[in-house]
């Protein structure tokens, strides 16, 4: 089974979004102190190094690197903030918006596919007779509980349609994958994006992917 849905968030969901909200203003109004502590570490022993190795007087080398430091502080304080604030206003956004965007799979049978050059995971599975949905990224490595027979991909966006959060929810029972192809064989293979589809049984895995993807559609 494959199906796609939106709903209003769980308070599972909520809490989750809000622990990550409370996290990054945390980490704003802290910024400007971590900065000044990070630069004033770097520009401390470079000030040492300079004033050993230059034998220019202790207070210019101490003034110049002090100048230094303060306006590297800023403009890492600046980049930030606004990064941060970024993430701020979209969670804040999610929140009040209230929508996840959830894809369902049950599973009959799973195929992992080793990660090649750090692309992450990449599993596999059979949601129905004929057709094969894949589920790929950094987020999906095996874990006690994954991959699993029965289980949602929430997906949280804002208003601009950007994704703020993922989130897998496990309904069912882990499950072993059938066999896992190797990373020499995978690099010939031509795999589908995150959730696209193939039609065919796993257990002609190799052969599907080798042929043309004129067979292959969005989920």
């Amino acid at each position: 089974m494959l199906e796609h849905s939106t709903r209003r968030l769980s308070e599972s969901e909520r809490r989750v979004l809000r622990a990550t909200l409370t996290a990054r203003r945390k980490q704003l109004s802290s910024a400007l102190l971590r900065s000044l502590g990070a630069t004033g570490v770097l520009c401390g022993g470079l000030c040492v190094l300079t004033s050993w190795a230059s034998g220019v007087r202790a207070p210019i080398v101490v003034l110049a690197w002090a100048v230094i430091a303060v306006v590297i502080a800023a403009w890492s304080n600046i980049s930030t903030r606004r990064e941060l604030g970024v993430t701020i206003r979209a969670l804040e956004d999610v929140l009040a918006r209230d929508e996840a965007h959830v894809v369902h799979i049950r599973a009959s049978a799973v195929v992992e596919l080793a990660e090649v050059d750090d692309e992450g995971a990449c599993f596999a599975f059979q949601v129905d007779e004929r057709r094969i949905v894949f589920v790929c990224g950094r987020d999906f490595h095996a874990s006690a509980k994954f991959p699993n027979d029965d289980f949602s991909l929430v997906e949280v966006r804002d208003a601009r349609g950007a994704l703020v959060e993922s989130l897998i929810a496990k309904h069912g029972a882990k499950t072993a994958p059938a066999r896992t192809i190797p990373a020499r064989t995978r690099r010939s293979l031509i795999v589908p994006e995150h959730l696209a589809t193939v039609e065919g049984r796993i257990e002609e895995l190799e052969r599907l992917l080798a042929a043309s993807d004129s067979t292959r559609s969005a989920a």
